[in-house]
């Protein structure tokens, strides 16, 4: 008797359901996950982890005297890390608590599997930008500071930190921008120069941040000086504050700007953006756009290991840098 099509089909579902090889994992490729854990382990030297076990047995006394319970331990959250180096401080100098953190920090990888890292955070694009000025409106106070700040982080490689207080209790000039910190650049009228009196890097050193001259929607120039000119804040004021519906300059806050822009982006399919995206966007940018990657390091204001991370664009930032090369250049001979 033939068989029925359903038969058939659940016979065939059957028959590719064996030949499905096995998800490639470490219970399946055991050999893989030992090389792996050899690898890592051996990636510091002895003396540097024995300094290192220094700083995980510091911060398990830690836990012990504080009767933390040892499954809270490790892995550890960012409060507890944060309580531990709060305590250390009153008898520790600032390189001791530093030594500490990276050996909790060492013990951390050594034991995460790399399924539980969390995935890159998305950069902002430039097309991301123009949607901001397609969809919100000029001449609307908010929208126009928003927009400003929005070119400036980018084009700025900025941490949203270093521009906007997460609340207006928070804002203080001692931490952000002002309007008399901006100023012209020494060889260009096209541009500006924006010192920041605080920045993640340099504390509060501060540092300055570089906004050029762009071509399109998104220039932080054009940007700035229509924010400026429509919400008028003097130059005491916060860089970013606009005025609000009772016509009182108000500040900026990263909540609201954030929210601002993602109302836009969430529309037009685009994940939810941190504030943290608009640097590795302004970055990737640069070197999209040709910049020499050690000319956007200074820009960014990038430490070496910490640039290398926001090479978010590979494929296509390869081979701007590495396809159709030249010859070799000859050695020259010092005989």
């Amino acid at each position: 008797m033939p068989l029925s099509l359903a038969e058939i089909e659940s016979l065939t579902l059957k028959a590719v359901a064996n030949l499905t090889p096995p998800p490639i994992s470490p219970a399946v490729f055991p050999h893989f996950a030992t090389r792996i854990d050899q690898v890592i382990s051996s990636a510091w030297k002895d003396s540097t982890l024995a300094g290192y076990q220094d700083g995980v047995d510091h911060f398990l006394a830690f836990c012990s005297r504080n009767n933390i319970h040892p499954s809270l331990c490790l892995p550890a959250n960012k409060f507890l890390l944060c309580s531990f180096a709060a305590f250390e401080s009153g008898t520790c100098s600032g390189g001791a608590i530093a030594n500490d953190m990276s050996g909790i920090r060492a013990w951390h990888i050594l034991n995460t599997p790399a399924s539980s890292k969390c995935p890159s955070r998305p950069p902002v694009t430039t097309q991301m930008l123009d949607l901001l000025h397609v969809h919100l409106d000029p001449l609307n106070h908010l929208d126009a500071a928003c927009l400003t700040v929005s070119d400036c982080a980018l084009w700025g490689q900025a941490h949203l930190g270093e521009l906007l207080p997460e609340s207006q209790e928070k804002f203080s000039p001692k931490y952000f921008p002002m309007v008399h910190n901006l100023r012209p650049t020494s060889s260009s009228d096209l541009s500006c120069m924006l010192s920041l009196p605080w920045s993640k890097t340099a504390r509060e050193k501060g540092e300055d941040l570089f906004l050029g001259k762009q071509s399109g929607m998104s220039d932080p120039i054009t940007s700035l000086d229509l924010h400026l000119a429509l919400n008028t804040p003097d130059s005491s004021s916060h860089l970013f504050a606009y005025r609000d519906a009772k016509g009182d300059l108000t500040t900026l806050t990263k909540r609201k700007f954030l929210a601002c822009c993602n109302s836009v982006w969430l529309q037009h399919g685009f994940p939810c953006i941190s504030g943290h995206s608009f640097r590795i966007g302004g970055t990737t940018e640069l070197l999209l756009r040709g910049v020499p990657p050690h000319i956007v390091k200074v820009l960014g204001r990038w430490s070496s290991d910490a640039f290398l991370r926001y090479w978010r664009c590979l494929e296509e930032l390869a081979p701007l840098h590495a396809e159709l090369l030249g010859p070799r250049m000859s050695s020259i001979s010092t005989a």
